[in-house]
């Protein structure tokens, strides 16, 4: 589980808000006049109203939705709303591959990026508290969280002194030159391009001395 969560912090670091993915099998773009694909399901408020949502409250939901995504020539989406611990919305929009004309449903899978920093945070919070984990743990290399499964040995030696502290703050070293990995190609597994990281790029600042 520690593993993990490591995994994914450090796929944080290489991510930035700001990139934006070209992808042919969502090329597509919904005309204003488009209708949503068939509803992944919405769930209407319980009567006792506890909710807080209304038929016409989704009604409007789904309709601004689809002109926020005609707006910006978004090609697929999915939006899902919870409240008091239920899911209250849930519904897909547009096409996942539009050379097959396959809408989005259930089972799209979307690349989040930045959205994934609260949730991981949350979660490696919830180590520390339990003490299953320490900031100052070192991650790559013999003894470390991650240890030496990922890249080829030997690292480099400011690679071995990242710690859990300085990904979560991003200064653990690595800067997005000349261009950020993470979108060299789709295909790429998480352990693909951590691996990748680790034998392709070196550290740009010491651990823990720079943001970036």
């Amino acid at each position: 589980m520690k593993k993990a969560f490591l995994s994914m912090i450090f796929l944080m670091t290489l991510a930035g808000c700001s990139h934006q993915e070209t992808n042919e099998a969502v090329s597509a773009q919904i005309p204003d006049d488009s209708t949503p694909s068939p509803s992944v399901g919405i769930n209407t408020p319980n009567s006792d109203g506890n909710d807080g949502l209304s038929d016409e409250n989704l009604q409007d939901i789904t309709s601004g939705f689809k002109t926020l995504l005609s707006a910006y020539g978004i090609h697929g989406a999915q939006i899902a709303i919870t409240r008091n611990e239920k899911l209250v919305y849930s519904e897909a929009f547009g096409l996942a591959d539009a050379s097959k004309n396959i809408p989005v449903n259930e089972n799209s899978l979307f690349r989040i990026a930045g959205i994934s920093k609260a949730i991981t945070l949350m979660a490696l919070s919830k180590l520390v508290a339990d003490n299953k984990l320490k900031l100052d743990d070192f991650v790559f290399g013999p003894g470390a969280v991650l240890g030496t499964r990922y890249g080829t040995l030997p690292y480099e030696p400011l690679e071995e002194t990242i710690q859990v502290s300085h990904l979560l703050e991003h200064t653990a070293g690595f800067i997005d030159e000349p261009y950020d990995i993470m979108f060299d190609a789709a295909s790429l597994t998480q352990e693909d391009l951590i691996g990748k990281v680790l034998d392709e790029r070196s550290l740009a600042y010491a651990p823990g001395t720079t943001y970036a």
